[in-house]
């Protein structure tokens, strides 16, 4: 995602969620400079594309504050503390090293645990992870926070009441649950409630599977 995109794409999800957000101007670059000489820091090329853009970024519920150029402080250990999450979860630029991207590692700032090697990443990815999934980004995810919605599973497969789809529809999760807890779990983010919705869908159109089965083409394509 570029920086264009960003704001119109943070502002549709606030949108469709019911979440407050704010976004400061850009910063000039007369106070990029400044703000440089005051760290005795060279911003990499996306931070300065990220500040150029919001100089601060305020996002309710949940919570998210992206901390504008004067309260940017630098920490002992290289560490420019720069976001917040939930009031409590930092996340801070470690200054002290370039990494394989030319860019500062984003970590966790209490923990040292590497977010993303990149600002792109963090504000196309990491923000909305948050935003819209609450994937806690600053830790390392747990099998049991890979799966989102899992609560939301049985409701889906009680209103199936076709006794063919229900058996698709079980054996389909029982499947997908086998695989996660057997240590061959998808990427994280895998939204389980997605996948039954999709396997909930394909249980009711069991006479296309059937034809398919077949050989014959199916509708959907």
């Amino acid at each position: 995602m570029r920086i264009e995109e960003f704001r119109p794409a943070l502002e549709k999800a606030a949108s469709r969620i019911g979440m407050g957000v704010r976004f400061s101007p850009g910063a000039t670059g007369e106070a990029l400079d400044a703000c440089e000489r005051r760290l005795g820091v060279t911003f990499p090329a996306n931070v300065r594309r990220f500040y150029a853009a919001h100089d601060g970024v305020w996002v309710e519920a949940p919570s998210l504050i992206i901390r504008p150029l004067e309260e940017l402080v630098l920490a002992p250990g290289g560490r420019l503390s720069f976001a917040d999450f939930d009031f409590q979860h930092t996340l801070a630029f470690a200054v002290d090293a370039v990494n394989e991207a030319g860019e500062w590692d984003i970590v966790n700032a209490k923990t040292g645990f590497k977010v993303t090697l990149t600002m792109a990443s963090f504000w196309s990815n990491k923000v909305f992870a948050w935003v819209m999934r609450q994937r806690p980004i600053w830790a390392e995810e747990h099998p049991t926070q890979v799966f989102l919605g899992q609560q939301d599973v049985p409701e889906i497969g009680s209103s199936i009441t076709d006794p063919v789809e229900k058996a698709f529809f079980d054996m389909a999760m029982a499947a997908a649950v086998l695989r996660w807890t057997n240590g061959d779990a998808p990427v994280a983010g895998f939204d389980l409630t997605f996948f039954a919705r999709v396997v909930k869908d394909l249980a009711s159109r069991k006479e296309e599977v059937l034809r398919v089965l077949n050989g014959e083409e199916p509708d959907w394509l």
